[in-house]
């Protein structure tokens, strides 16, 4: 067996004394025997006279990426092995660690995410991602902020009336950069943040959850009343609902957000639903993802889901309008 000495190894480039250590044995075996049982990276650091291990790396291999080089030098090696070696426990111990280590790694860096192994660039670029995309969230985070509190408003005004309140429940959601540019792709746009602004009209949205249909229309008539909020578009899925069996009217309004020195016109969609549509509308939409992305157990390959989900909407919507009914004759 060829044997190395840490001191050998401070005197060679990294290149070498890897090909040198592959042509005699296995990767892992032979080179804990160089370095003397060391840890194979802190034993790589010392060999490399504390250079970064991704950068010199790279540099021995002749600028390839980390990932496919190590990779390809490992099964190579492991291949070869396999045919002409008898495996014994202290091999398969030295495999399964490098098979671990390498496992490891790749499931926190992808490999071709690795190509960027300065972290001061990369804290850069975080930095400057933010200093372009904070100011244009917060923007709609603080009209979501304004809306929801004038319909919180509405349910203080009923409740110091002592009376039932129109709204059940308030929930808010702000799109992520992420998702913003999937819709950006979605609709075929440019991905710039001056196209988004001016096209995608639901990075703020709120859904207001209520009791009973005559409560959705009655949220959308206070809304309307307000003068310093602008309409632009409102979509009736109660009177017409989807062919799928959703229902919700949906409203896309812009409300004024006071900055240092303007005002700012800010659109917000506002979802407004039953109890009983939001019930269906949340299980279908998980039993819809289930449908498509899970595989159906044997015997249920030929449920027809979208039908079923239609019918449990006609059902709900039948409930619904009874219990309605029932609350008319108690309210008057």
């Amino acid at each position: 067996n060829h044997k190395l000495k840490k001191d050998e190894i401070k005197e060679e480039t990294a290149d070498d004394v890897t090909e040198e250590v592959i042509e005699e044995d296995t990767f892992g075996d032979i080179f804990d025997k160089a370095v003397d049982g060391d840890a194979f990276g802190n034993a790589f650091y010392k060999a490399v006279e504390g250079n970064t291990f991704g950068n010199t790396f790279y540099k021995a291999v002749d600028g390839d990426t980390f990932g496919d080089t190590f990779k390809n030098i490992v099964n190579e090696t492991m291949e070869d092995t396999i045919v002409v070696d008898v495996w014994d426990d202290a091999k398969t111990t030295a495999i399964s660690e490098l098979r671990e280590e390498v496992m490891q790694v790749c499931e926190l860096v992808p490999v071709e995410v690795q190509r960027e192994n300065d972290m001061e660039r990369i804290a850069e670029m975080i930095d400057c991602f933010s200093q372009s995309m904070d100011p244009i969230l917060s923007m709609y985070n603080s009209a979501m902020s304004v809306t929801r509190s004038r319909l919180e408003i509405i349910q203080d005004e009923f409740a110091f009336r002592k009376e039932r309140s129109p709204i059940h429940h308030i929930d808010t959601r702000l799109k992520s950069a992420k998702s913003i540019l999937g819709k950006l792709n979605k609709k075929g746009l440019e991905p710039t943040l001056t196209v988004a602004c001016n096209n995608i009209f639901d990075i703020a949205g709120i859904r207001v959850v209520c009791p009973y249909v005559k409560d959705v229309y009655m949220i959308r008539d206070r809304i309307l009343a307000q003068d310093d909020v602008q309409i632009m578009n409102i979509k009736d899925y109660i009177e017409k609902p989807k062919s799928n069996g959703y229902r919700s009217l949906h409203m896309t309004i812009r409300v004024p957000v006071y900055f240092m020195n303007k005002k700012q016109m800010v659109p917000v969609e506002l979802q407004i639903r039953t109890l009983a549509m939001d019930l269906w509308a949340s299980l279908e939409h998980d039993i819809k993802y289930k449908s498509l992305y899970q595989e159906l157990p044997y015997g249920e390959t030929d449920v027809d889901f979208d039908t079923q989900l239609k019918e449990c909407s006609r059902l709900i919507y039948e409930a619904e309008a009874k219990m309605e009914a029932m609350n008319r004759i108690l309210e008057g």
